[in-house]
C-alpha cells in the first residue's frame, strides 16, 4: 500500500499534511510526541494537577480557556531523554524537584496515540510519588514565562479524582 503525503502547512508547533492511500484522503496534524505525569502521595492519598489557560481551549463556555490537567510537555527539547523531560516539566509547572529515578513510565514504555485519526503525536504516561513536604508552600504560580505559561497547583484527594 503506497502512501502519498503533501505538506500543506508548516507552523511553529505543528505541520499539516494531506495523506492519501487506496482512495482515502485525510488531513493529518504532524506533531512531536509528548509526556504526561501524575504527581501523587500514596500515604496522604493526594494527587497534584495544574491549572492554566490554554488558547486552544477558549470557547464561548470557557472564555479564558482555563483547564485542569496533569503535568505534561512536548518532546521537543534537545538533549533530554524521556525521564529528563518529565523531571524538567514537573519543575517548570510546579516547582517540585523530582529525581529521574523516582519517575515511573507506565504502560510498558509504550506511548499512546491520543487522537490517531488525525494526529501523529503519541504520549508517554508516567507517575511520580513525592512527599507532601516537597510541595511548594509560598509560590502558587509557576510556568515558563517565555512560553507564556502560568500554572497553578491544584491538589486533589484520590476520592475527588474518583468522583
Amino acid at each position: 500500500m503506497k502512501m502519498e503525503m503533501e505538506s500543506v502547512f508548516e507552523g511553529r508547533f505543528i505541520d499539516v499534511e494531506i495523506r492519501s492511500t487506496s482512495g482515502q484522503e485525510r488531513e493529518v496534524v504532524v506533531s512531536c510526541d509528548s509526556a504526561a505525569v501524575l504527581l501523587y502521595n500514596r500515604r496522604l492519598r493526594k494527587a497534584i494537577l495544574v491549572q492554566q489557560s490554554r488558547l486552544a481551549m477558549v470557547s464561548p463556555n470557557n472564555r479564558k480557556g482555563i483547564i485542569t490537567e496533569v503535568i505534561a510537555g512536548r518532546m521537543n527539547k534537545e538533549n533530554l531523554a524521556l525521564k529528563g523531560l518529565i523531571a524538567l516539566e514537573i519543575k517548570e509547572e510546579t516547582g517540585v524537584v523530582v529525581r529521574e529515578d523516582d519517575i515511573v513510565i507506565i504502560n510498558g514504555l509504550q506511548s499512546l496515540a491520543m487522537t490517531p485519526g488525525i494526529c501523529t503525536e503519541r504520549c508517554y504516561l508516567a507517575l511520580a510519588e513525592i512527599p507532601i513536604s516537597s510541595f511548594p508552600k509560598e509560590r502558587t504560580v509557576f510556568g515558563v514565562e517565555e512560553e507564556g505559561e502560568r500554572t497553578k497547583i491544584v491538589i486533589y484527594s484520590f476520592e475527588e479524582l474518583d468522583a
